[in-house]
């Protein structure tokens, strides 16, 4: 009888969840909402556990966060969104450690060069964005800022390294900044229903990619970078 390997259960888990995390979200249905939009890390979480060959603690810790922050940002209120925004900014700068640590090669001229676009991008969806206080200006300020960091980070690391982790890194920030863009939209200029099951095709993807970039590179860490 053929039998499904652990790893592909998990797998399939994951992704059985995610499907319903985004009808959910399209029907905007609250009961699953808070049940699903948690377990999508914690499954990313467990699948790590159970394949890493290192099991790096800020990864869990990163993951965690993230199913706070996931269910932090279910209510439309802003007296959330200031909680989710903290929530979310410490998750970010654990993320942002964890992707660095991870990292064969920074190059930091080239750093800079790709942070230019998104930093100039992100400052002006701030500056035209409608600020509800000076707290909530300071957190929206250092969102953009990790946000570019993790955007030029996962470009230079794919133009100036070899292996596959360069592409999962690259594709999940992709996929980061859309959402980070549709958050933008969604609470300060253009409130749709379809932005939150977008929104949540792209976290779930950002997620799945992320988890293979640090095991990619976990298996690549002994493999000298490319050479310039």
């Amino acid at each position: 009888m053929f039998k499904i390997s652990k790893y592909y259960r998990l797998e399939f888990t994951f992704w059985v969840i995610a499907f319903l995390e985004v009808v959910a979200e399209g029907l905007q249905y609250l009961p699953a909402l808070y049940v699903l939009k948690p377990l999508i890390p914690l499954v990313i979480w467990w699948m790590y556990w159970k394949n890493s060959t290192k099991k790096q603690s800020l990864f869990v810790i990163v993951y965690v966060l993230s199913a706070i922050v996931n269910v932090l940002f279910i209510p439309k209120s802003w007296s959330f969104l200031h909680w989710a925004v903290i929530a979310f900014l410490v998750h970010r700068i654990f993320f942002v450690v964890l992707l660095y640590q991870n990292l064969t090669k920074v190059k930091w001229n080239w750093f800079f060069i790709y942070a230019i676009p998104f930093f100039v991008f992100f400052s002006f969806l701030f500056y035209i964005s409608d600020k509800q206080s000076d707290v909530m200006l300071t957190l929206l300020l250092l969102q953009n800022l990790l946000i570019t960091v993790i955007a030029a980070f996962a470009f230079q690391n794919y133009f100036l390294t070899v292996g596959f982790a360069r592409f999962w890194l690259f594709i999940s920030a992709i996929f980061y900044v859309i959402l980070h863009t549709i958050i933008y939209l969604e609470r300060f200029y253009l409130d749709f229903t379809i932005f939150r099951p977008i929104a949540m095709i792209c976290n779930v993807i950002a997620f799945y990619f992320f988890y293979r970039f640090v095991l990619e590179a976990e298996k690549e860490s002994t493999i000298p970078p490319a050479k310039l």
